[in-house]
């Protein structure tokens, strides 16, 4: 049943030294076709100027929140903030343009776990590898075999996160979590493009 109201969803971005992406990537987020969502910008303690970066951004797009973090604990430190910080329905962890319309679809649909395709690329923009192009549906046990949700084309409801956080004691933190949240969710829904 479609409501009235387009949802909230919240898109977390953690940053550390990004001063050479960090515009680019919020850019990239205020350009999505999907218009009803705040960007939380966590910033681990960087120690470039891109915080000032990320501060100037926000002052000219109020869906922006920027937490700027007193002690360096890393990127799954830095995501858990942001999505204990969410106001959304939904989580998404960073990026095309219409990322966040095409996945919002899907969790329309039922999915609770959605992912999406990606490209590889220099900092010129080329490509520098073949895309990664995911299935429409993965499971616990195809996870085992081949991980195919990345962190940046995640799109996960904000209760799923909430109750279930990154874990920094392990390496691949993000792999550990899907597969926490794939016995949660038997189906996670991809999106070839």
């Amino acid at each position: 049943m479609e409501t009235t109201n387009p949802p909230l969803i919240t898109v977390v971005m953690p940053n550390y030294n990004g001063h050479r992406f960090v515009e680019q990537a919020i850019d990239s987020v205020l350009n999505q076709t999907y218009p009803n969502f705040e960007l939380l910008v966590v910033d681990d303690c960087s120690k470039d100027d891109s915080l000032h970066l990320i501060r100037q951004k926000a002052q000219g797009d109020d869906r922006i929140r920027v937490i700027a973090l007193e002690h360096n604990a890393g990127v799954a430190n830095a995501r858990n903030v942001g999505i204990k910080e969410a106001k959304g329905k939904f989580i998404a962890l960073l990026d095309n343009e219409d990322k966040l319309e095409r996945q919002l679809a899907l969790a329309n649909k039922g999915a609770d776990i959605v992912y999406c395709s990606y490209d590889f690329i220099d900092e010129q923009n080329n490509s520098i590898k073949k895309p990664f192009i995911v299935p429409q549906q993965t499971n616990f046990n195809k996870m085992l075999a081949s991980s195919v949700i990345s962190c940046s084309t995640s799109f996960i409801k904000t209760e799923l996160m909430q109750e279930h956080p990154f874990n920094s004691d392990f390496y691949h933190e993000d792999y550990v979590l899907w597969m926490e949240l794939v016995r949660v969710c038997p189906t996670a829904y991809g999106d070839p493009k």
